[in-house]
């Protein structure tokens, strides 16, 4: 049993195990495509991973705005740059959105949204503790185009064996040749 990190698992090294499951994880990520690039590199040749994500617009991300893969890599490179400002910027702007719009649909309408400086507080006070949220959203045409970006620029050797919409959530499977 390991207690650890999920996105970063680091206690694994790279291709040692057969497979990895990471079901409603990925968007609870702020740097998503960091987690996807180092399950794969723990996967031996031959593993696969199966992940699931909620569909945005069939759970209380209804009415969020749908990631974009661009994001999704723009946020890895500002990551990678170490580039503070900007995450920083893009974490508080998924912040306020959660606020808006996700806790509405979580705590139901006579949720009153925080305003002024209690809002302000709860922003911080998220930002400061890493407070994990759906930080991104997905549809199925998003995982798709995800993925197909990754094998194209950055994991060849990815193979994308299923992707299905199930009742509310992509379930897809990909594998390490």
């Amino acid at each position: 049993d390991y207690t650890e990190n999920g996105f970063e698992l680091p206690s694994f090294s790279p291709n040692s195990v057969n497979f990895v499951i990471a079901n409603h994880v990925l968007e609870h990520s702020p740097n998503p495509l960091a987690a996807l690039l180092r399950w794969y590199e723990v996967v031996k040749p031959g593993g696969v991973l199966y992940m699931a994500l909620p569909i945005y617009d069939k759970c209380f991300d209804r009415g969020r705005q749908l990631t974009s893969v661009e994001h999704i890599f723009d946020d890895y490179k500002f990551y990678k740059e170490n580039n503070k400002e900007e995450i920083f910027k893009r974490n508080r702007h998924h912040y306020e959105e959660w606020l808006d719009i996700s806790s509405v649909a979580i705590l139901g309408e006579t949720y009153t949204i925080p305003q002024g400086d209690e809002r302000e507080k709860l922003i911080q006070k998220n930002l400061e503790t890493s407070e994990e949220i759906h930080f991104h959203t997905f549809n199925l045409e998003s995982v798709r185009e995800l993925l197909l970006k990754i094998k194209q620029e950055l994991l060849p050797g990815l193979e994308i064996k299923h992707i299905y919409d199930v009742s509310g959530e992509v379930l897809f499977i990909i594998g390490k040749k």
